[in-house]
Parts: C-alpha cells; sequence; structure tokens
C-alpha cells in the first residue's frame, strides 16, 4: 500500500499556528518519516518550512526552515507533535512563519525515499 496524505491543514491563531496531517493509514514505525508545511509570502519573498521528523517511530526533530536566509531552526523541546486516532497535529509559534500572514502552503508527507503527493492551500 502506497502511503498519502488525505487531509492537511493550517489554522493561524492569535499566537501560534496550527498543523495537521491525517495519512491515508498509520506511519510506520521503521525508516525515516517527515510531516512538513511550506509557507510562501503573496509577494513570494519569505518561504518558510516548518515540520517534524520520526526515526524508528521516534521524534527526532521539531524544526522550521528559512528558505532564503538557508536557516534551521530547531524548535524548543515543549513544541511536539500529537496524534488523535490517524490525524497528527503541531503547533508553532507565529515567529516560526517571519511574518507571512497571506499567500500559499503546501503539506508534505516524506517516508524514506518516497513523496507523497502535496496537498496545497492559501492562507
Amino acid at each position: 500500500m502506497t502511503l498519502i496524505l488525505d487531509k492537511a491543514t493550517v489554522e493561524l491563531r492569535a499566537s501560534d499556528v496550527v498543523l495537521t496531517y491525517t495519512p491515508s493509514d498509520s506511519l510506520p514505525d521503521d525508516g525515516v518519516v517527515t510531516l512538513s508545511t511550506t509557507f510562501t509570502s503573496h509577494d513570494g519573498e519569505k518561504i518558510r518550512q516548518l515540520g517534524f521528523k520520526l526515526i524508528d517511530g521516534q521524534l527526532t526533530a521539531v524544526y522550521w526552515f528559512d528558505h532564503q536566509t538557508a536557516l534551521n531552526y530547531n524548535a524548543a523541546s515543549h513544541i511536539t507533535p500529537g496524534r488523535i486516532a490517524g490525524t497528527w497535529s503541531i503547533a508553532f509559534p507565529n515567529e516560526a512563519l517571519d511574518g507571512i500572514t497571506a499567500g500559499t502552503w503546501r503539506a508534505d508527507l516524506t517516508v524514506e525515499n518516497y513523496n507523497a503527493p502535496s496537498i496545497d492551500g492559501a492562507i
């Protein structure tokens, strides 16, 4: 079976941004799995990727990446994803978006070397 993203959402709130991901099946307990959302500002000047990585079912990284400066920010240890049934969610502080409040987003699921089809949206 090929794992895909059935649904992904972005919710901008007063102090944070909540990302949710619903894969078509359970994430594998072995190998490398990454769930991320890439935001592009309306004018294209800012691009930020927010996400987390699991290796062998264990959380190994929560990050946001600035595509303009190529700087990777490791999130504080209290920022961790949660799972309810088959849906994963994570809340990042608004500073992770670097002021992006209008533009587009793309949610991605990567399992080992397989990139599932993306889900696109707008903010």
